[in-house]
């Protein structure tokens, strides 16, 4: 179907239906006639309905400026070429008011407030993290302070938090969003993690009252920290949340539990306390990632409840997915970044010590396939901040304790392997990072996207701009970076959330505060 001039709506300064009316974008098809009803409801403000079911309303906005009007835009990020998931690449100025964005426009630059040059660089969507920890290793509010830093430095706008079964519950809700208004710099879409039956009871409050959508439980805890739960438990949270009538997803740390134990015992009676990291990854065997996804999606089927499978890290998870996912609309999948670009043979100590594992090799070239072939929805980082003295990384690799601090090295992690080492298509590479976490979780396109109507965060990137990793420019409390020492290309010039410059040239440059997303 053509589009002509009449049909398209007179929005002020807005170009980006005609563009795509009249040109195809590189990297990218013509555009749809779903695509073009789904940019229609943006400009008259219609609540728009996507990926079964998730919703987000998005209001025409009160007083932005119109064609001619003295008003000045908020903020204007002029002369950069602006990342569309699902779209392309669209040279073009972006034009926010009230946190918002209001016009993509290309022409004479308009009146604004503030001004911030792009020229040269690429203006993507900020960044969504959907996968991180915080308040397991120091407070809630303190790591929201130190880690939020970091992660709007390496441009994540907005994390999906794991919210330890201790505090996941209807009473504490309160004061985990207090704290997130009060301390965090970026936006925080909670995760509930569900451990005991009383939680389990719980869910139809915490969906209808709270607005919590998203659960995670764990087929595979840590020892001494999380506790590992059965099939049953598994049946019942889903059964729990698919009563409740929402559209609700349950995470999953999807490994089987009695193979890793066996493979634990196994392998410290071979290895002692002599184990390097590429024999710690023995004791979480491909096996238990390949037969705990087949397990799980079924269960995802048969009760008809969303799935979102966290941390995929195997070659052969990936070939299961490949085949379960044509016939299986239930199940969606995250890998995370330091999968994709570490190797266990090359990594410094054991700061890389994780669970699942870091493998490497024919794993993380499955996981980058994965990506390309649309078997893997998203790239997370599973972040959590143990500093240098509480990793334990002077002891064997059984007592160093698993997680590193991945956000502000995510986003340039990811484009130099895939973008840069890998010819990946920026496009596709971006959405995996932002509309597809934000589709998955039920917040776009308030998130996730530049379009005229999403909120108005982005990260301004200079693809030539190459750095050495430094954990000193990090500003996580870890005080270390798994990376550190690598160069990567891509990093951040100007983080901006909320319509409002955050960070710019690896520096904080005001005080932004973030919110609860519902």
């Amino acid at each position: 179907m053509a589009y002509n001039a009449k049909d398209i709506p007179k929005v002020s300064l807005d170009i980006f239906a005609q563009y795509f009316s009249e040109r195809q974008i590189k990297n990218t098809s013509p555009l749809s006639e779903d695509l073009f009803a789904e940019y229609l409801g943006f400009v008259d403000g219609r609540a728009l309905r996507q990926n079964q079911g998730a919703h987000c309303d998005i209001e025409t906005q009160k007083g932005a400026p119109e064609n001619g009007a003295d008003e000045p835009y908020d903020l204007a990020v002029l002369g950069g070429s602006v990342v569309l998931p699902d779209f392309g690449v669209l040279p073009c100025d972006v034009y926010s008011h009230n946190g918002r964005v209001v016009s993509l426009s290309q022409g004479n630059p308009l009146p604004a407030r503030q001004v911030v040059s792009a020229k040269g660089q690429m203006v993507l969507p900020g960044i969504i993290d959907p996968h991180v920890h915080m308040g397991i290793v120091d407070s809630l509010s303190n790591e929201l302070q130190s880690e939020t830093v970091s992660g709007i430095l390496g441009g994540v706008t907005t994390a999906g938090l794991f919210v330890g079964a201790e505090l996941a519950n209807v009473e504490n809700f309160a004061s985990i969003s207090a704290q997130v208004e009060r301390f965090s710099h970026i936006n925080i879409l909670p995760h509930y993690v569900v451990a005991t039956h009383e939680q389990i009871a719980m869910l139809p409050q915490a969906v209808k009252t709270l607005g919590i959508r998203s659960f995670k439980v764990y087929l595979h805890g840590v020892e001494g920290l999380i506790e590992s739960k059965d099939d049953a438990f598994v049946v019942d949270t889903m059964t729990a949340l698919k009563d409740t009538g929402e559209r609700c997803v349950l995470c999953v740390h999807t490994e089987n539990h009695s193979l890793i134990t066996h493979a634990m015992k196994r392998a410290k009676s071979r290895f002692g306390d002599t184990a390097t990291l590429l024999e710690w990854a023995e004791t979480h065997p491909e096996i238990a990632e390949e037969e705990a996804v087949i397990r799980i999606a079924y269960f995802a089927q048969k009760l008809e409840q969303l799935t979102y499978i966290v941390h995929v890290s195997t070659a052969g998870a990936v070939e299961k997915l490949k085949e379960i996912r044509k016939t299986n609309p239930y199940v969606l999948c995250e890998t995370v970044s330091p999968y994709l670009m570490l190797d266990p043979e090359k990594a410094r100590g054991f700061a890389a010590k994780m669970e699942p594992p870091i493998r490497g090799g024919q794993h993380s070239e499955a996981l980058w396939q994965g990506l390309a072939d649309g078997v893997i929805d998203t790239i997370g980082t599973d972040n959590v901040s143990w500093n240098l003295s509480q990793k334990n990384l002077g002891k064997p690799v059984w007592e160093a304790l698993p997680g590193y601090p991945a956000m502000a090295t995510h986003l340039p992690s990811v484009l130099t392997g895939g973008y840069l080492k890998r010819g990946f298509d920026l496009t596709m590479l971006t959405a995996k990072m932002t509309a597809a976490p934000a589709k998955a979780f039920g917040i776009y396109p308030r998130k996730g996207t530049l379009l005229p109507g999403s909120d108005a965060d982005m990260v301004l990137v200079d693809l030539q701009n190459v750095r050495k990793v430094d954990p000193k420019r990090l500003r996580s409390r870890a005080e270390y970076s798994i990376y550190e020492d690598q160069s990567f290309i891509g990093w951040p010039s100007v983080t901006i959330i909320g319509g409002h410059v955050a960070a710019a040239d690896g520096e904080i440059v005001s005080e932004a505060k973030g919110r609860l997303i519902r």
